[in-house]
């Protein structure tokens, strides 16, 4: 059985905010990437990831990261797009969020019910 490095939560935040940076390093430098519109934290989870395999397959050590403010952040994240969603058109039958700037004048729409104010 391998040996278990346990990495301390502060650590696990601040190497995930490290990684993001690498991806968006990462994605700006290789062409391909950003032609293909791949995200940054993919680019750098991707990266990190290697890492941590590259780490386990000449160390034998695994690596375990302690989750605890993830699941704060996930709060926070989820609760933000709560925050941000659309919900003025719902009384009058628009599927929440929908933006008529993308599906054109609301009497276009086809799926809105509009009703002038």
């Amino acid at each position: 059985m391998p040996e278990v490095l346990t990495v301390p939560d502060f650590i696990t935040f601040t190497t995930g905010m490290i990684v993001y940076f690498c991806g968006a390093w990462l994605t700006k430098r290789v062409r391909f990437l950003g032609d293909f519109n791949i995200p940054e934290p993919v680019v750098g989870g991707l990266a990190a990831a290697l890492f941590v395999w590259l780490f386990f397959v000449f160390t034998q050590r695994e690596v375990l990261f302690e989750l605890e403010t993830r699941n704060h952040l996930l709060v926070i994240f989820f609760t933000t797009i709560g925050l941000n969603s659309r919900t003025r058109g719902a009384p009058i039958g628009d599927p929440v969020g929908a933006d008529h700037r993308f599906y054109g004048a609301p009497e276009t729409c086809g799926t809105c019910r509009y009703v002038p104010l």
